[in-house]
C-alpha cells in the first residue's frame, strides 16, 4: 500500500494478477540502471516472482538509459529472480527516443542482434485456450432501496472456501473456481443475509463466467386499495431512491414501460393514483437501470374498474 500504483493511481495490480483479474500485467519499471540498478533488479524481480497463473511483462523504460544500458535492461528480463522466477516477455517504454538523445536508427540493430535475434510467438493463455476452471460475478443490492451494497461481504463454500468485500458498486468476482457447486453468501449489517447456489463448469457458459446477483433483505411489495368507486392508489414504503413502477396490459409480454406517475410521499409511503383504465394493467417496481443488473421485483395486477 506504499507504492505510487496504490496510493496515486488506485492500482492494486499485484492483487489483480494473483487473483487472477487480469490476463497479464506490465508494471513500469522505469529506473536508470546508471543511478537506481538496485531498484530496477529489485522491481523486475518482484514481478518475476509475484506472476502466480498469469503472465507478467516487464516494462522498461530504455529511453531514459545509455544505449548499453538499455539494452541490459532488457536482456535482464530474461534472466531469472534468485527464487527462479521468469517472467513471459518485456515491453519497452520510450518517450520521443528509444534512448535517451538516441535514434532508432542506431537502435534498431542493437535490439535485434543483441537482444530479439529471432522470431518468437506471444506466449499462449492457457486459462483461456484451454480452461479447466470457471469465474463466478455478480451485483449485490440492497432490498429496500435497490441501491448498491456498499462494503458488504461475499463468501463462496464448496470446492474451494474465498471471501471478499464487493467494491463501490456492490460487485464482486472470484476467480479460478475448480467446476462444482458452490454456496454464495452476501451479509452486511443491518441487514438479512442473502443466499444462492451456483453449479460452476467448463464449458457450459461463454467465457466460463457465471453470474449470480443477490439482494439484501425484501424488495418493497406493492399495495393495492379503493380511493372511489372506479379509481385505486397503488402504494409502496417509502423511502425507496433505487425503484421506479412500471406497467404492462399483460403479463404474457416482456413489454414493460415507465407509468409515467411521480409517486408522492405520505406517512412513510410512496402512493400513486390511477384513474379508469381502458384495458387491464399490471404494475411491477424494477431496479433503476444505473445498477449493474435492473431486476424485476414485485408485481401487482389491476383489475379492469
Amino acid at each position: 500500500m506504499n507504492t505510487r500504483p496504490y496510493y496515486d493511481l488506485y492500482s492494486d495490480w499485484d492483487s489483480w494478477v494473483q487473483e487472477g483479474i487480469v490476463d497479464l500485467a506490465i508494471p513500469m519499471t522505469f529506473y536508470n540502471w546508471a543511478t537506481m540498478p538496485t531498484d530496477y533488479t529489485k522491481w523486475m524481480n518482484f514481478g518475476k516472482d509475484r506472476k502466480s497463473n498469469r503472465h507478467m511483462i516487464v516494462g522498461v523504460g530504455t529511453s531514459l538509459n545509455s544505449l548499453a544500458n538499455a539494452i541490459l535492461e532488457l536482456q535482464m528480463t530474461r534472466n531469472p529472480s534468485p527464487a527462479g522466477n521468469y517472467a513471459d516477455g518485456f515491453c519497452g517504454a520510450t518517450y520521443a527516443m528509444p534512448f535517451f538523445n538516441g535514434t532508432w536508427p542506431e537502435f534498431s540493430p542493437v535490439l535485434v542482434s543483441q537482444v530479439t535475434p529471432t522470431w518468437d510467438d506471444i506466449p499462449d493463455l492457457p486459462w483461456k485456450s484451454s480452461p479447466t476452471k470457471g469465474d463466478l460475478m455478480g451485483t449485490v443490492t440492497l432490498g429496500d432501496t435497490g441501491t448498491w451494497a456498499d462494503h458488504a461481504t461475499v463468501a463462496i463454500t464448496g470446492p474451494v472456501s474465498r471471501s471478499m468485500y464487493v467494491d463501490g458498486t456492490g460487485f464482486y468476482a472470484f476467480i479460478d473456481l475448480p467446476p462444482g457447486s458452490y454456496t454464495v453468501t452476501a451479509t452486511k449489517a443491518g441487514y438479512p443475509n442473502a443466499q444462492a447456489t451456483v453449479n460452476v463448469a467448463v464449458g457450459v457458459v461463454t467465457g466460463n463466467m457465471y453470474e449470480q446477483n443477490l439482494m439484501l433483505g425484501a424488495p418493497p411489495q406493492l399495495s393495492i386499495a379503493r380511493n372511489d368507486p372506479d379509481g385505486v392508489i397503488i402504494s409502496w414504503p417509502a423511502p425507496v431512491p433505487g425503484w421506479v413502477l412500471e406497467q404492462n396490459s399483460t403479463l404474457a409480454t416482456n413489454t414493460w414501460s415507465s407509468a409515467g406517475i411521480t409517486p408522492a410521499q405520505t406517512n412513510g409511503w410512496m402512493q400513486v393514483t390511477i384513474s379508469p383504465e381502458a384495458e387491464s394493467r399490471h404494475y411491477r417496481l424494477r431496479q433503476q437501470p444505473w445498477l449493474h443488473q435492473p431486476r424485476t421485483q414485485t408485481t401487482v395486477g389491476i383489475a379492469q374498474f
